[in-house]
């Protein structure tokens, strides 16, 4: 793996995390390639980029503020020069419009495409380790 292909990946998922932190739908959905696939836990799985931004729509309207980070990881080039894939941990603090915070810990499987304005995510499967209250206590 060449340090540049990590680093655009990285650039990748601050771009994501970034746009989850200020709610930007326009900048989040532009990581994504247009048929791409995402799998979050409790069998929602998505289909394509219109889809996967409802998704996202839909599921922070539950929060009025979310903090997401892109923890460690790691990154493989494909066998051609326009995929890669990687598993990074990510940590996720966030607030209900209730007000009940919460915390989510878990990691990314993801697949990569290069396109012609850089890498977007093809795939992105969630896994959970926690989420939870704040302390821990949750499963």
């Amino acid at each position: 793996m060449s340090a540049e292909l990590r680093h655009q990946v990285q650039e990748l998922l601050h771009t994501y995390c970034d746009a989850v932190v200020h709610a930007d739908e326009a900048r989040w959905a532009s990581t994504w390639a247009v048929n791409a696939f995402w799998s979050l836990p409790g069998g929602r799985d998505v289909q394509g980029r219109d889809a996967i931004v409802e998704l996202w729509r839909t599921s922070m309207a539950k929060y009025r503020l979310t903090i997401q980070t892109t923890l460690s990881g790691t990154v493989r080039l494909g066998d051609n020069d326009f995929t890669a894939t990687g598993r990074w941990y990510i940590q996720e603090s966030a607030w209900k419009v209730d007000g009940e915070p919460t915390v989510l810990h878990g990691y990314y499987d993801d697949e990569y495409l290069r396109t012609e304005s850089g890498w977007k995510f093809a795939r992105r499967t969630l896994t959970l380790l926690h989420r939870g209250a704040p302390d821990l206590r949750g499963s």
